[in-house]
């Protein structure tokens, strides 16, 4: 019943994405993140190609509206273009032994960028920004919000993770992508506080908010979702994740409450979870273990540490690094442990993974890109708290946006630094829709910019 069902909704999905770039962006994202391909029995939507499909719908149904993200005002692109350019470079110099690994790899990093640059694209107001949000909220929600919850309400100390793949498969993968996702839910209930109607919100949240008991119902289910995805984190006892999640967390409180009531209410917290919860054995050490002195690493760290040199030699032996994807490739030619910690190995870390497999140039075009993104998150946050121009709905939208963003970008960067997951769709879609945020935020500001000249002008004349 449920194959049937899933697979009615995808081919819908498919039917309704073809009625404007919009549709079709919500619905490759649908495809991306929540995969029903992958939640079904039946391979059907997998053999008919149905997630190739939505791709095609969407980058060619931008193209024939004239959407693309190359363009005059496209400065936020500009990093993140030149570092596809480098990893393409390194691709063709070294790259895999394997050509179909090459071709394969780079064209995964191109339809990545493409995909989350074109979003940027799409999304040109508030209500899109909201709409998409919405979707990746409810993604999240349905997974690990779900399996968080049930683990609670059962006295379950871990919560499974066999329902999540493409750029959540692994545990690690999965609790990090839970704690990026988890400002997905935090914005969407930020948004849903007030009762005034707001132009920033799509219908049917406007709806929601005139009504009290539903805006009540919904603003407590995201509570508990939210608290299912933090579970979810927790339970999956990835060390890195957890770190990141709480130091976002710890972030995003301060920016929206204050530094002295985030810290009185992070106090609170931690009493009470530790008078409340009863984590499972062994867990505590295992989080304090990360911050062990190098001679008490465990054999999981020791190993990271060792396999982030071997990424240092590929990228002193290669300029442009060995090519997307061929860190593993390369690792035998460069282990000089005899094997010690196998064959074929992963680096463990994103920045690593940069370094690696775009040399140098690449890591310092990477590490310029999230740089970027954070100044403009932070300038736009501030600006919106201070201004006095723009309506208390726009206000709230474009602190409570810039703070989402940051705390998912500041989740990954943290726990990316552990985990090889570069090429993850959510964080170069970040980088994307800050550009976007940034850019609607200028653009509200222009009228009121200009009527405020209109006023001074008049003034003058005047007197």
């Amino acid at each position: 019943m449920r194959d049937i069902v899933v697979t009615l909704v995808a081919f819908a999905a498919l039917v309704w994405a073809l009625r404007s770039p919009l549709n079709a962006m919500l619905t490759y994202w649908w495809f991306a993140i929540f995969r029903p391909h992958d939640w079904i029995y039946s391979s059907l939507l997998s053999d008919l190609r149905v997630p190739l499909l939505a791709t095609l719908i969407f980058f060619l149904g931008a193209a024939a509206k004239g959407i693309h993200p190359f363009g005059r005002d496209a400065k936020n692109i500009v990093p993140a273009l030149l570092l596809v350019i480098i990893l393409a470079i390194g691709t063709l110099l070294a790259g895999c032994s394997d050509s179909l690994v090459r071709i394969y790899s780079m064209t995964e990093v191109t339809v990545l960028f493409y995909a989350c640059f074109l979003t940027a694209k799409v999304v040109k107001t508030k209500r899109d920004f909201f709409s998409l949000y919405a979707l990746l909220a409810a993604c999240i929600s349905f997974h690990a919000g779900k399996e968080g919850l049930i683990a609670l309400a059962s006295g379950s100390h871990k919560a499974a993770y066999g329902t999540m793949s493409g750029l959540f498969t692994g545990s690690n993968a999965y609790a990090l992508g839970s704690g990026m996702l988890l400002f997905t839910i935090i914005f969407i209930a930020q948004n849903l506080r007030k009762s005034q109607k707001s132009t920033s919100l799509p219908r049917a949240f406007n709806i929601l908010r005139r009504s009290s008991a539903a805006r009540k119902t919904t603003l407590l289910a995201c509570g508990l979702l939210a608290l299912g995805v933090l579970y979810n984190v927790v339970s999956l006892e990835s060390r890195g994740s957890f770190l990141a999640t709480m130091g976002a967390i710890s972030v995003w409180l301060t920016i929206n409450i204050g530094s002295t009531r985030a810290l009185i209410l992070g106090t609170v917290a931690g009493v009470l979870i530790s008078v409340l919860y009863q984590p499972p054995e062994g867990y505590v050490d295992r989080i304090q273990s990360a911050f062990a002195e190098s001679d008490e690493l465990d054999a999981s760290a020791t190993s990271r540490l060792y396999f982030w040199q071997i990424a240092r030699s590929m990228a002193n032996s290669n300029p442009f690094g060995v090519g997307a994807g061929c860190y593993a490739s390369y690792y035998n030619a460069y282990d000089e442990s005899g094997g010690l910690h196998g064959t074929f190995r992963s680096v463990h870390s994103s920045h690593f993974q940069i370094l690696a497999e775009s040399g140098y140039l690449g890591l310092a075009v990477w590490i310029t890109m999230f740089i970027r993104s954070l100044f403009q998150q932070v300038r736009v946050c501030r600006a919106a708290r201070n201004g006095d121009q723009l309506p208390v709905g726009d206000s709230l939208f474009y602190i409570s946006a810039s703070s989402a963003l940051m705390g998912t970008l500041l989740v990954f960067i943290v726990g990316g630094a552990f985990y090889e997951l570069a090429y993850n769709d959510l964080a170069w879609l970040i980088v994307a829709l800050t550009g976007s945020v940034s850019k609607m935020y200028h653009q509200d500001q222009e009228p009121t910019h200009q009527g405020t000249l209109r006023n001074s002008k008049h003034v003058s004349l005047t007197s």
